[in-house]
């Protein structure tokens, strides 16, 4: 999920000394690593010959749809005769394939679009640290800056989103509980303008104390007026069954979005209308207002 680079060099030396075999995971280094072909990690490490399967993405870098295994041609074979999710899957149009081929022969022709987007990922951590944000860990093109709270993550992607910048809240179960991220990808298209305006706002962001008074634990909790809502959801469920066919999912789905409407805020003059939080535009929301952290909860 962060572009982890793992020692390949060190894990093959060791798969080797034990009589194991080494599967490598490489969608975030396909047409990135690899100074030569840009093949990814096992050819920036060395390894190529020293690992049983290569396994990587064509909708990254590549630019397109699908993914691949890549191995010894005994592997390949067992695998064409024996793994079902491929004896079931549709086989690739014509076209798809002639796009990868453009595409690996792009990968080998512009290293210098490699180097561009290591070096602007890199150019982001530097600015990161230098605004007093930390620096984001690795050396590849996701840059993941750790949040912690699910509210927080998705308040702050909004906050960004409305600054223009498209910057994604990675929550669980994507990842472990306490760990929602916030995820950026460098493109090798971006300018160096472009990357110093998103550290700007991401440190601004991060840092703000309205933010993070408005979404740690308490104050969500008092936010969100808990005894209430579980009255509301009580109320639901004392509800006793109609006759006639059971409702559907969707009436049911009314039902709850109903009750939650009508559960007001501390302080709340009048609760908010039925379906408001769904129809306003994300930048128009303010991330501190508890009806908008209570619409964005995961």
């Amino acid at each position: 999920m962060d572009g982890d680079v793992a020692p390949l060099d060190r894990y093959a030396e060791l798969a080797a000394r034990h009589g194991a075999e080494l599967i490598v995971d490489d969608a975030h280094a396909t047409g990135l690593f690899g100074e030569a072909r840009g093949s990814g990690l096992c050819e920036a490490f060395g390894v190529e010959r020293s690992v049983a399967a290569v396994v990587s993405t064509l909708g990254k870098a590549a630019g397109l749809a699908g993914a691949f295994v890549a191995g010894p041609e005994v592997l390949v074979e067992y695998l064409i005769n024996r793994c079902r999710a491929f004896v079931f899957t549709t086989a690739p149009p014509p076209l798809l394939l002639l796009a990868v081929d453009a595409a690996l022969d792009r990968m080998a022709a512009e290293p210098q679009r490699r180097r561009r987007t290591l070096e602007l990922a890199q150019r982001l951590r530097a600015r990161l640290e230098a605004l007093g944000a930390g620096r984001p860990p690795g050396a590849g093109p996701i840059v993941p800056l750790l949040v912690g709270d699910n509210g927080r993550a998705v308040a702050a992607a909004e906050r960004l989103a409305a600054l223009g910048f498209d910057v994604r809240a990675i929550r669980p179960p994507t990842v472990p509980p306490g760990t929602a991220r916030l995820r950026v990808s460098v493109h090798a298209d971006h300018t160096e303008a472009e990357i110093d305006a998103l550290a700007e706002a991401l440190a601004a962001t991060l840092a703000a104390p309205a933010l993070a008074a408005a979404l740690d634990g308490p104050a969500l909790a008092t936010a969100l007026d808990i005894p209430a809502l579980t009255g509301a959801l009580d109320s639901l469920a004392s509800v006793p069954a109609l006759p006639g066919p059971a409702p559907t999912a969707t009436a049911t789905l009314a039902a709850v979005v109903d009750a939650l409407a009508s559960v007001s805020a501390p302080g709340a003059t009048a609760p908010p209308p039925a379906g408001a939080h769904a129809a306003a535009p994300a930048a128009a929301a303010d991330a501190t207002d508890p009806a908008f952290v209570v619409a964005k909860q995961p």
